[in-house]
């Protein structure tokens, strides 16, 4: 019976997106439990996730902080910026920006090649203290990782299965034991 309670559980949770997340960006945990084929699709997914939650993040705060880049935008030239003027060539304007999904690429490979942490410590305050490591991760993490855990579909599964076999049902099959429980 056990094996079979196994069994119907992973062919239902196999392939959820969101508990592939959730585990990954657990320090705890990372990819050791994960099993997929290829570990260069699995950091795809993963950095698609971040950057689409990122972009997100981001589109969300430049809304709320045009109209602060608005009014300093323009500002008056005092003191020896009045006198010698401003540079010709500004040093800033030959910077380039690294792409945020080379960032979030480089990110992930840094994370999942640092060592995991002990299985008793907090996972949210790891994230916590190393968000300025992993500035973008931390944003997809702090969405997931916030998401109340319940064991109410467990538990819903084993007191029905208590309802469903009782003293007077006990010469039901194990297959359609399984069928009425699952």
């Amino acid at each position: 019976m056990y094996t079979t309670i196994i069994e119907v559980l992973d062919q239902r949770y196999q392939d959820n997106a969101l508990l592939i997340m959730c585990t990954v960006l657990d320090p705890r945990f990372k990819i050791e439990y994960i099993k997929y084929n290829d570990l260069s699709v699995l950091k795809k997914t993963i950095a698609e996730f971040c950057e689409t939650t990122y972009e997100r993040i981001e589109s969300d705060s430049y809304v709320n902080n045009i109209s602060n880049q608005l009014a300093s935008q323009k500002k008056p030239k005092t003191g020896l910026s009045v006198i010698f003027g401003t540079p010709e060539n500004n040093n800033m304007d030959n910077f380039q920006e690294v792409p945020l999904s080379q960032k979030i690429k480089n990110e992930l490979d840094l994370y999942i090649n640092n060592p995991k942490i002990g299985v008793e410590q907090d996972s949210l305050d790891w994230w916590n203290i190393n968000k300025t490591t992993y500035p973008i991760m931390f944003v997809s993490a702090k969405k997931v990782m916030i998401i109340q855990a319940t064991s109410l579909a467990s538990e819903r599964i084993f007191s029905k299965g208590g309802c469903i076999l009782t003293d007077h049902r006990s010469s039901l099959t194990n297959q359609h034991a399984s069928q009425l429980i699952l």
